[in-house]
């Protein structure tokens, strides 16, 4: 490979690399503190998201619920947060829905999906 053509391979990747390390992932977000109560036929899940990245961004979590063999009961998707960033090092506590199902053995809530919503 020529000098020229590796310098210019250098260049293209100091200047991408920034680029695509700058990027919202749900990887960035944890989400803790969750418990659930059934309320009229509704289980009502609480959480609460935290931002472990170095940006500002959004995330959808999803939440569902299982019976005792693993098997899928319902899910459900939110944005906690709506279309506001979440500072880094910043949380939200949230409230998700699911449909409360007496074969319900386990829940879990994960991030999805994030995204930086810009203001014009």
């Amino acid at each position: 490979m020529s000098r020229a053509r590796l310098a210019a391979l250098l260049v293209a990747a100091t200047i991408t690399a920034p680029a695509l390390a700058a990027k919202c992932s749900p990887f960035d977000f944890m989400v803790s503190d969750t418990s659930a109560h059934e309320k009229y036929g509704i289980l009502v899940v609480v959480a609460k998201v935290t931002n472990h990245g170095a940006l500002a961004c959004g995330v959808e979590v999803s939440a569902s619920s299982y019976d005792k063999s693993g098997s899928l009961i319902d899910t459900n998707n939110a944005w906690p947060a709506s279309i506001r960033n979440i500072e880094p090092g910043s949380s939200v506590n949230f409230t998700i829905h699911l449909q409360a199902h007496r074969r319900a053995a386990r829940f879990d809530v994960l991030p999805n999906d994030a995204r930086e919503w810009r203001t014009r």
